[in-house]
């Protein structure tokens, strides 16, 4: 077992230094669904380590993100994600490991959102704080994602999608 875990470490490791997330830092181990699991320490609002977005992108998702922070102390974090993911239960327990251990929301009301996404894999994930969820539950979540945000991923507009997505979550929560 422990030969197992040693070799996912190595191998994320490997992956991690061709991926254009190569320089950020890594700062925790998570363990998600028996194997483990390097959380980037976050760089902001947007966390594109898939590197599918410009930076005139994620400086726009960013703004939006803070400007709905400041009205109502909910915080957003958007997360690309490279090849660590294959199915959807790996991708929720990834979400739940980054809303931890980055501390999304306000502790005290425990109201933040992450969105963790890989266009390569075509998964999706939001992930909501108990301080949120009589705003945003799974069905309200599931309607953003499949009318806001799918349409422009099946044209490859992922910027347009993720900023349709959170667009919706803005307006839900606001």
């Amino acid at each position: 077992m422990r030969r197992k875990g040693l070799f996912y470490i190595t191998l994320l490791l490997l992956c991690s230094l061709s991926s254009p997330a190569q320089n950020k830092s890594f700062i925790w181990y998570s363990d998600v669904r028996d194997s483990m699991v390097m959380i980037p320490a976050p760089s902001g609002y947007v966390n594109d380590l898939e590197g599918i977005f410009t930076l005139e992108q994620i400086i726009s998702l960013d703004s939006m993100i803070e400007g709905h922070e400041k009205n109502t102390g909910i915080q957003i974090a958007a997360v690309t994600i490279d090849s660590l993911f294959s199915d959807n239960e790996k991708l929720t327990a990834f979400a739940y490991a980054l809303f931890d251990k980055w501390g999304v929301g306000q502790d005290s009301l425990n109201n933040g959102i992450v969105i963790v996404f890989g266009a390569k894999q075509r998964l999706i994930r939001i992930q909501t704080g108990v301080g949120l969820q009589s705003l945003l539950w799974e069905e309200n979540l599931r309607k953003i994602i499949v009318e806001a945000v799918i349409p422009e991923f099946k044209k490859k507009n992922y910027y347009e999608g993720i900023r349709q997505g959170i667009l919706q979550l803005i307006a839900e929560t606001d």
